[in-house]
């Protein structure tokens, strides 16, 4: 709204731009009157004279053209695209009817439109120009939090003089604020402007993403364009998953300078299918020259990463190694004993062990000894970890340990001296005494570990030595384009007369500059996905970590003895005791054999009084036991 004669008061303003409002909506400054000037009500916030400093002026001649980059903007050949972040259109229409530069644009793509309605109002038509737009509650199929959040939205102003087919559905892609128009004549591209809200997860947007430009290629028109907003900063030394895409899929990134007032480049366009015949000679040997840019960048934060990486695998290693001592500590501590009940030669018998990530027992000391004959029968013969498989006559434990002088009483073997153990087959013993460290399903833990701390150091080598080889090419790839360069150069005075030879080496550079951009996008995605697998690796190191120190806290702070039994100090009911052993994760024990009732009766004194597993609930004096097994003859409930 505009008036030909206003009076402006500065006596009383509320909030700071009230009385810019007025001074700026007046045609002529002869219809203006002020009162009550007064200097100190004119004024501009220190931040917001700091920001409109940092801001790029808006010149047309700098912002650089997509298709056809041309010093003449004027050229009726270049296609003039211009992308715009509106945040809010409705509020913006005079703005933009206003803004010469903008609508010098052949096509204006629009982010963050804000629209609701299917319909395209009469306010928000531009003279010359057709509107197509989709609104955010449009584009979201399984995303409904988003689909009903204010905001978001896509348009694109297209001039009436070009013939544009809107492309309506592509498949896959259910859950994206985008707007594909496939533009015909007088110029060929298919245009495309994609907005990404902050709170969109990245990993679901890059996959509808990653299905929207694998649509693209099947389309195949020629050159795509997309514009959007991605709330990704390209110029950020963080990860760029987005970017990394789009260079995946053979896009170039144009824009190399910020696009916000805070100088981060938040709106990039990005190009793929380019044609030689459509770009000059300035606007590839412009290209070129960004491309080394970005490679060196690329390269050095690759390196900081692997750095990072190196010193963060150093720590863990540091980490790691005092977690293996710590375990070495507490393997001792904390150990479990099977006996088996199938008779089995001595090799048999440890193969079975073995077989259960364990081994036959080791007796060291009286402790075990006594121990282990507590859980065995008087005339019960069973096989341990001692043999003389190596050398006849001499006796060795089963870790290569020596029999000490005084342990020989602690061994179980073939009545026959001369008998060698796997001579037993005809007089086998029954069983086998396997003796499993708390620490084993650790240290197959720890074993991936140093497996996965080997495979970043080898990733680390491969990824210097392709670096070094990169450097090399890109060398390579700089002394030929001097050289094309230099040729061009010599021959400008015989462009007029010589234009065929020159528009042929023209083309030529363009192959060659084609090459080098794919040599660069596979190169790239090798290392990016080196470096990807590295932090993911590194991921799963830590939480194995973690997950270790966890285990062995609660091995030694939950009570539990011999790895398997609890005994509750405290006196409830049988369904209360039940119940307090499944909320642990376990259940009354079940006793189905004379080992385990006499290991059992050796934790509880005489006069004591405990629950085990067994009840008559489901059958008045039948007795059963918690899994429903019935109670055999000769066991009977303590």
């Amino acid at each position: 709204m505009t008036t030909d004669r206003a009076v402006v008061s500065l006596k009383h303003i509320f909030e700071p731009g009230m009385a810019y409002v007025a001074l700026s909506r007046t045609t002529s400054l002869s219809g203006l009157h002020i009162t009550d000037f007064d200097e100190k009500k004119i004024f501009c916030n220190p931040e917001i004279s700091a920001s409109l400093d940092n801001m790029p002026k808006a010149d047309f001649h700098n912002i650089q053209p997509i298709l056809h980059i041309v010093q003449d903007t004027k050229m009726s050949s270049a296609l003039k695209i211009i992308h715009h972040n509106t945040e809010g259109l409705e509020s913006h229409m005079d703005d933009l009817k206003c803004h010469h530069e903008l609508l010098s644009a052949d096509v204006l793509c629009l982010t963050e439109t804000h629209l609701s309605g299917s319909a395209v109002p009469a306010y928000l038509q531009l003279d010359g120009y057709t509107m197509y737009k989709r609104n955010r509650h449009a584009s979201y199929t399984n995303y409904v939090h988003l689909a009903n959040k204010n905001g978001g939205g896509v348009a694109i102003y297209v001039k009436n003089n070009f013939q544009v087919s809107p492309v309506m559905y592509i498949q896959n892609v259910t859950d994206l604020e985008y707007l594909v128009l496939k533009i015909e004549a007088p110029k060929q591209a298919l245009i495309v402007v994609i907005y990404r809200p902050p709170s969109y997860n990245l990993a679901e947007f890059l996959a509808n993403l990653n299905a929207l430009l694998t649509s693209l290629e099947i389309i195949d028109f020629k050159p795509v364009i997309v514009c959007g907003d991605f709330n990704e900063d390209q110029l950020s030394h963080r990860n760029k998953p987005i970017l990394n895409l789009f260079e995946d899929k053979g896009y170039i990134q144009l824009i190399s300078t910020g696009t916000t007032e805070n100088n981060t480049l938040l709106d990039p366009v990005f190009i793929s299918g380019i044609n030689s015949s459509h770009i000059s000679f300035t606007a590839e040997k412009d290209l070129f020259k960004n491309y080394k840019n970005v490679f060196s960048q690329k390269n050095n934060r690759l390196q900081d990463t692997c750095s990072d990486l190196m010193t963060e695998k150093d720590q863990l290693q540091g980490r790691f190694n005092d977690l293996s001592n710590e375990l070495k500590a507490y393997k001792k501590r904390f150990q479990w004993f099977f006996v088996s009940d199938f008779s089995k030669s001595w090799s048999e018998s440890r193969q079975y062990c073995k077989d259960r990530g364990a081994d036959l027992v080791i007796i060291n000391t009286e402790e075990k000894q006594r121990f282990i004959t507590s859980i065995i029968s008087g005339n019960e013969k069973v096989w341990i970890g001692l043999s003389d498989t190596y050398q006849e006559g001499n006796m060795e434990w089963v870790d290569g340990s020596p029999l000490k002088q005084g342990d020989t009483e602690c061994r179980t073997l073939p009545q026959t001296p001369s008998q060698s153990q796997d001579a037993g087959k005809a007089k086998k013993c029954r069983g086998c005494g396997c003796l499993v460290s708390m620490a084993i399903a650790m240290c197959f833990t720890l074993l991936i570990c140093a497996v996965l701390v080997v495979f970043i150091i080898l990733q680390h080598t491969s990824i210097t030595a392709e670096r070094e080889s990169q450097s090399k090419n890109y060398k390579e790839a700089v002394q030929v384009f001097n050289q094309t360069n230099s040729m061009l150069q010599g021959t400008n005075s015989h462009l007029m007369t010589e234009n065929n030879q020159l528009q042929e080496r023209f083309s030529n550079l363009s192959d060659e500059l084609y090459k080098a951009v794919q040599v660069f996008n596979q190169t790239n995605s090798i290392l990016q996905g080196t470096n990807s697998h590295l932090m993911t690796e590194n991921t799963q190191l830590q939480e194995k970590f973690n997950d270790l120190s966890d285990e062995l806290k609660k091995a030694y702070q939950k009570g539990w003895f011999s790895g398997q039994f609890f005994l509750s100090n405290v006196s409830k009911s049988w369904s209360e005791s039940r119940q307090y052993c499944k909320d642990q994760g376990g259940d009354l024990v079940i006793i189905k054999t004379e080992i385990k009732q006499n290991y059992l009766t050796s934790y509880i004194s005489d006069n004591e009084r405990v629950w085990i597993g067994l009840t008559d609930t489901r059958q008045e004096g039948k007795m059963e036991w918690v899994d429903n097994s019935p109670l055999k003859q000769g066991k009977q409930a303590r």
